[in-house]
């Protein structure tokens, strides 16, 4: 049912807090005495009783549009009262957080610092129904923020119907949270690929609507606030719960739901309630070890690439678990990192992430990298080995619609005249790429290489990053280089930044690029842009 103790937040339109099936369990901020003019708990906002409108920066988060009070209904209305709908966790608390203005549309300025005040106020489970194409430092940042400070984040996979990825959802510290149909298969508008974390129904949905009343709809808006119910379950049943296990806990026991066209199209599966909150942890809710990326994806012996994926231990016991005891009891003592088919020092793992060294004595040039737990191999990966003191780039973890970098994090690095084809534009950069970095130096290193076509004159291109050291999570994009390219040629450059590195990087060692340019748009074919520390 639920704990009053676990509370959701529901970043959206806003919420409908009078309505009779949600009101008991709306919650209030304990430090604020309502409607005195102070800011009683010192947080920042005035009279956030009910919680702060980040659409109008002031304390009336009343829904005034519908689609908030919808999704907080499916989260958690009021159960055994003898109206309306029960929300999947019904017991838990409702916090309201109001992130777009009444045409319910949302931007960074009012989402990010939303994010970050639902973390601070001890938000156990965000569910955020708002999805964008693009990748933007301000928003990646508070949900690693959120993450690292107890909450997690859930977002819906977005209603395009394709395999692109949309954002908040594809960020690596959030839920992905596709839409199905009652018996199982995807919703028809639903976005689908191995970005998306799990599939919870979204169709033909009844829940509370504003003014006091009842609807139905349909949309990965609503497959997300199921999502949330059950995270808020998993977090009632155990209540010492990290953001981590609570997603293991969603993710590794859902159903997984194969589609004949498709396959698999969410990483684990349709969610399931029951399971999550009283499998025992030794039991069938696990699955072969899956790859995404290496970072970086061209090294030397001696230093350290990162594995990311899912599925990567073989825990009876997971790697982000409350309480106490042993931290792990595994059929293989560590996952096992092979590299060019050598077996690879494991210097750290989780569920997630594996922190590897690149074994000594490896042939030069291409090969590949695998993992093996005690439930089989993974998928292969490209990787290149590097002469000793050669300096390794890094790969993409989060990409940008626009600039067709999905699934393609080899050509960032990959120097074989395979390009990605965006544009630069005089007033927007083509695309904000994130990198991940395994390890901070005090220098970043940007090295990058494309090529220009189209009208035959030449213009100048400027490279930026985003720096943080402003006031996290907001913070100003630096030109760091610029050059002039000449139409039809191929240009490559390396830049140093000295001292760099810090500010420039996020809470998990994420940097930002930018690239734009003056003139009229201009086509771009990259064959690399990397970032790298030294």
């Amino acid at each position: 049912k639920g704990s009053p103790d676990v509370i959701i937040a529901i970043l959206d339109t806003g919420v409908d807090y009078n309505h009779p099936d949600l009101a008991a369990n709306i919650w209030t901020n304990p430090g604020e005495i309502p409607n005195n003019g102070i800011d009683d708990d010192h947080n920042g906002y005035v009279d956030d009783y009910y919680g702060w409108n980040f659409g109008y920066d002031n304390n009336n988060n009343m829904d005034d549009y519908g689609h908030g009070t919808m999704c907080a209904g499916i989260a958690a209305a009021v159960g055994d009262n003898g109206l309306g709908v029960a929300g999947v966790a019904y017991n838990c608390r409702i916090m309201d957080v109001k992130i777009a203005n009444s045409a319910g549309y949302s931007y960074d300025s009012m989402f990010a610092p939303a994010v970050i005040y639902a973390a601070n106020m001890h938000a156990n489970i965000i569910s955020t129904s708002f999805f964008g194409d693009d990748v933007t430092p301000a928003l990646r940042a508070a949900i690693d923020y959120a993450f690292a400070h107890g909450t997690l984040p859930i977002a819906a996979a977005a209603n395009e119907g394709n395999i692109l990825p949309y954002y908040p959802a594809a960020y690596d510290n959030c839920v992905a949270a596709a839409a199905t149909e009652g018996n199982d298969a995807r919703a028809g508008y639903s976005c689908y690929g191995s970005w998306v974390d799990v599939a919870a129904p979204g169709s033909g949905i009844t829940s509370t609507t504003w003014g006091g009343g009842y609807g139905s709809g349909s949309g990965t808006s609503f497959a997300c606030p199921h999502t949330a119910g059950v995270a808020g379950l998993i977090n009632s049943q155990f209540p010492t719960a990290t953001p981590g296990y609570v997603r293991w806990r969603l993710e590794h026991f859902s159903d997984p739901v194969p589609d004949s066209t498709l396959g698999n199209y969410v990483d684990y599966g349709r969610i399931n309630a029951f399971k999550s909150v009283t499998y025992p942890l030794d039991s069938q809710g696990y699955k072969l070890p899956s790859l995404r990326y290496v970072s970086p994806g061209q090294a030397a012996p001696g230093t350290q690439i990162v594995i990311a994926g899912h599925s990567l231990t073989t825990a009876i016991q997971p790697p982000m678990r409350p309480g106490g005891g042993p931290l792990r009891t595994q059929l293989l003592p560590d996952p096992w990192v092979l590299v060019g088919g050598v077996r690879a020092n494991v210097v750290s793992f989780r569920d997630g992430f594996i922190v590897a060294d690149v074994p000594a004595g490896l042939p030069l040039g291409a090969t590949t990298v695998q993992v093996r737990t005690g439930f089989g191999y993974s998928n292969t990966l490209g990787f290149v080995v590097l002469s000793a003191g050669s300096h390794g780039i890094h790969a993409a973890t989060d990409t940008n619609l626009y600039a067709g970098l999905q699934d393609t994090y080899n050509e960032l690095y990959a120097d074989d005249g395979v390009t990605l084809n965006a544009y630069v534009t005089p007033s927007n950069g083509y695309c904000a790429v994130c990198l991940k970095l395994a390890r901070e130096g005090s220098d970043l290193v940007i090295r990058y290489k494309r090529t220009y076509s189209g009208e035959a004159q030449d213009f100048a291109e400027y490279v930026s990053l985003y720096n943080f050291g402003v006031s996290y999570p907001y913070g100003v994009w630096d030109t760091v280089a610029s050059a002039t390219v000449t139409v039809g040629t191929t240009k490559t450059d390396t830049w140093v930044i000295p001292g760099g590195a810090s500010k420039y990087l996020s809470y998990e060692n994420a940097v930002f690029i930018r690239i734009a340019g003056t003139g009229d748009a201009r086509p771009i074919s990259i064959d690399q842009l990397a970032v790298g520390t030294q």
